[in-house]
């Protein structure tokens, strides 16, 4: 939440981000209720002829929401300018894909059942999500039409937070050895290597510039004063 004047004095949690410097509208914590803002962004930026994309991103699980469908056949049927990315990673927190969607059930068929373009590829591979995401990126700005995007990929540590939760055993051994061998990290760095960089170096300046990045952001909020609850409450927004 953001207000007009003065950014420092909105109210907020980790999970409602806006940064409208680079073009990030926000987001929100309830499951798929991003997907028909960005619809409205889309819509926007239509009207006023402006040359952008929207891209929204969401996992399979919000894909179960019924806003996903209005979404999808609103774009469709307006033509606009947005990319749904489906991050698919087969868990909603601790349920399976096959306990919450049917075997026969295809989200790219959905998709292509409201008239919408669809690509896919393998989430734990760069090279592959890059060269499906420039396809996406070109049909959009050439067709003028929508498009979603299903990438597969994997979610090895716990739901929320940095730890493993494997002693819980909702992840049969068998997949977590499969995924484990195909970590998008370890993928990454294998082509890095084949551009002829040196992977240490490079992971050491990412980490080096992130670590200084997230002190200042933790050094920010630790000297910065609350918003009254006067001003929180006569909202002024942007």
């Amino acid at each position: 939440m953001v207000l007009k004047k003065d950014v420092a004095a909105a109210w907020g949690g980790s999970m409602h981000l806006i940064d409208k410097d680079c073009g990030f509208e926000g987001a929100t914590a309830i499951v798929g209720n991003t997907i028909p803002i960005a619809n409205g962004i889309a819509l926007s930026q239509k009207l006023s002829n402006q040359d952008n994309i929207t891209v929204v991103c969401l996992g399979e699980g919000a894909t179960e929401e019924g806003v996903f469908y209005e979404t999808l056949n609103l774009a469709s049927l307006k033509q606009l300018p947005i990319m749904f990315f489906v991050e698919n990673n087969r868990y909603s927190v601790y349920s399976p894909l096959n306990v919450r969607q049917s075997n026969e059930r295809s989200i790219t068929k959905i998709a292509e059942a409201h008239g919408i373009r669809t690509f896919s590829g393998d989430g734990n591979k760069a090279e592959e999500v890059i060269d499906v995401c420039r396809l996406a990126t070109e049909h959009v700005r050439k067709k003028h039409q929508p498009c979603l995007i299903e990438l597969s990929t994997y979610r090895c540590l716990e739901h929320c937070g940095p730890n493993n939760d494997d002693h819980l055993h909702y992840r049969p051994e068998e997949e977590l050895a499969y995924w484990s061998k195909n970590d998008v990290i370890q993928n990454t760095k294998l082509l890095i290597t084949q551009y002829g960089l040196e992977v240490e170096k490079l992971e050491q300046k990412v980490k080096a510039e992130t670590t200084t990045k997230l002190d200042d952001a933790f050094a920010l909020v630790k000297h910065s004063s609350l918003p009254s609850l006067e001003r929180s409450s006569s909202y002024e927004y942007a």
